[in-house]
């Protein structure tokens, strides 16, 4: 007997674009092969653009950071973001909010921070594919 091959993939696509698959079966009964259509096309993705990061309330010991979402989605819906922030000497950047499954929350606020350092903080867009960093 031959072979059967029930998926199949592939990364020879290009973000932005439509893709329609076509099934053929072959049988005993119908040796040519009857194609069987695609129930719905789909559309390549890639990563986001990045979001926007601006300072929306500052105090001697906190940040609180808002972001507005990136102008391009890659091509699928946004999941949500990550906000990352260095240890004030420019190293070792930590996660400070972790909202991957949450797309509507655009602010989260950073603690504990030491007066005196400079700190740098990135805001991630996610979406199916990966993230973008817009880094402030």
């Amino acid at each position: 007997s031959s072979p059967s091959i029930l998926s199949y993939s592939t990364d020879a696509v290009d973000v932005g674009h439509t893709y329609r698959f076509r099934v053929r079966a072959y049988n005993a009964i119908d040796p040519a092969g009857s194609p069987l259509s695609a129930k719905a096309a789909f559309v390549a993705a890639g990563s986001p653009s990045a979001p926007t990061l601006s300072v929306l309330d500052r105090t001697k010991i906190s940040l609180t950071l808002d972001w507005t979402p990136p102008d391009d989605n890659g091509g699928s819906v946004l999941t949500g973001y990550t906000l990352d922030m260095d240890n004030g000497y420019g190293l070792a950047f930590s996660t400070v909010y972790n909202g991957v499954s949450w797309p509507s929350v655009l602010k989260a606020t950073a603690n504990g921070l030491t007066t005196g350092l400079t700190y740098s903080f990135g805001v991630n867009a996610w979406n199916i594919v990966g993230k973008e960093i817009g880094r402030a």
